[in-house]
């Protein structure tokens, strides 16, 4: 959804704009995925909620293109809430079986509250503000794993707490690029088709499709091997590596051309 935005109306302002949401929703999508791997799948209330973050992404899809327009309250208010909803559900399943996670999950629940609150307070402000205020909470995000969820009061999470399943995370990033690179492919041809009386149009698309099998060799081919021996050497990881994808936002930026 943000490429095609961005496609619409490609200036300096909606990449800044752009740039801001997919840290979002990058930062979204992995701390579920770490929630996923630490909860039982099979049991129903977790089954719930995991259909209650569906249609939450659903939501936020049709509010994504007009985030920081008429839909800005739609976007800040579901994602808030798919946050600290999140968080809260799974201190909730923890809090009987693992008091060291449950803590650590009250504490991220406080801070996903303290960042929702400048996603829903910048929806009702000004354009100027409501960047500023979005890039606070998502810096504040981002922020948490490296302080451990510092809360006062309560101190740092414990940090054996913050470990992810390497192996299931690489499974996970697998799909991700998998969808990433099928969007691409199609916002590449849809845009085709839209632009066909233009006199670049044809080798601006071969570009395109040339920079989508690169990427998908790099990931899937030539690095294989690399991350085989990662693997082997560590199966778990901190939570703050795994936020950053730079590759994710580069085969985004890709359908644009």
């Amino acid at each position: 959804m943000l490429s095609h935005a961005l496609a619409a109306d490609f200036t300096s302002a909606t990449v800044g704009e752009a740039f801001l949401l997919m840290l979002a929703i990058w930062w979204l999508w992995i701390t579920t995925t770490w929630v996923t791997n630490l909860l039982e799948p099979d049991s129903l209330p977790v089954r719930y909620m995991l259909f209650a973050l569906m249609f939450a992404g659903i939501l936020m899809a049709i509010a994504l293109p007009e985030a920081f327009g008429e839909y800005a309250l739609a976007f800040a208010g579901v994602y808030a809430a798919t946050q600290v909803g999140r968080s809260a559900f799974t201190w909730l399943a923890f809090r009987h079986e693992d008091e060291e996670t449950a803590m650590t999950f009250l504490r991220i629940t406080l801070w996903a509250a303290s960042s929702g609150i400048l996603w829903i307070a910048g929806a009702f402000l000004s354009f100027e503000a409501r960047v500023v205020a979005w890039a606070a909470a998502v810096s504040i995000e981002y922020a948490g794993p490296l302080v451990r969820y510092n809360v006062p009061g309560l101190g740092p999470a414990a940090r054996e707490t913050l470990i992810l399943s390497g192996e299931h995370l690489a499974e996970r990033c697998a799909l991700f690029v998998l969808i990433c690179l099928g969007e691409t492919i199609l916002t590449t041809g849809r845009n085709t088709v839209e632009h066909m009386d233009a006199d670049l149009t044809f080798p601006v698309f071969c570009s395109a499709f040339v920079s989508t099998v690169a990427m998908w060799w790099i990931y899937f081919i030539a690095d294989r091997r690399s991350r085989q021996k990662k693997r082997k050497r560590r199966h778990d990881r901190n939570l703050w590596p795994t936020i950053f994808s730079p590759m994710g936002i580069s085969r985004s930026s890709s359908e644009l051309f």
